[in-house]
């Protein structure tokens, strides 16, 4: 498996249309996962696996199928997640939309699936940390802090080197990947598209780019 030591930027500049995108669709990003695979029987190598595991194998199919006296929204899964390594101490940082009246139930069973998809934990109380997310976008600055550093200034981050990691530091899922943030137009050049017409209007030509293209 790739080793890498910063994230890179073309997958950090999605982060925050990913943020816009999250609020858009109705699946805000309220919840603040930190899981230390060191607390865990899950060496390094194999962390970004265990995750993938509990994601996809966990995570994704308790989302989808809500109980049966749940009367609120199912939604497809919102998140970003980060992996860092300082001071070897392999660590994942995770984003997501917990619907309001499932979060008790989220937390109950995180550990549970955790200690499935790593093989055992030592220490629950320490390999595991969730929080409310107080501010979306000051979370999204401390996530992107292992950024490369020659870019790190141009985002308003404070670049802390974050170690060595196995696999991909950085992704999304793919309700707010790249690809959904462009559809959705919360990506930067859809962005830029809707000041430009916005600004065209107000001078009175009425001017619509999408029109005419």
């Amino acid at each position: 498996m790739r080793e890498n030591h910063s994230i890179r930027r073309r997958i950090v500049t999605n982060s925050r249309p990913a943020i816009l995108l999250a609020r858009q669709i109705g699946t805000p990003l309220n919840q603040f996962v930190t899981i230390n695979f060191s607390h865990t029987d899950c060496g390094e190598r194999e962390a970004a696996a265990a995750f993938r595991k509990l994601r996809e194998g966990y995570f994704t199919p308790w989302l989808r199928r809500p109980p049966v006296d749940y009367n609120g929204p199912v939604a497809a899964p919102a998140f970003i997640w980060v992996f860092e390594n300082p001071d070897g101490h392999v660590n994942v940082h995770w984003m997501l939309h917990i619907p309001a009246g499932r979060l008790a139930a989220f937390r109950e069973r995180l550990p549970k699936w955790l200690e499935k998809a790593t093989g055992g934990v030592k220490c629950a109380t320490s390999a595991l940390d969730v929080k409310p997310i107080r501010n979306v976008f000051g979370l999204r600055l401390y996530m992107l802090k292992g950024m490369e550093e020659k870019y790190a200034h141009l985002y308003g981050v404070d670049h802390i080197p974050q170690g060595k990691v196995y696999g991909k530091r950085m992704g999304y899922s793919k309700s707010l990947g790249p690809s959904a943030c462009k559809k959705g137009g919360t990506n930067f050049t859809a962005r830029m598209k809707a000041k430009r017409e916005a600004q065209a209007q107000r001078k009175g030509g009425g001017f619509s780019e999408s029109a005419h293209l």
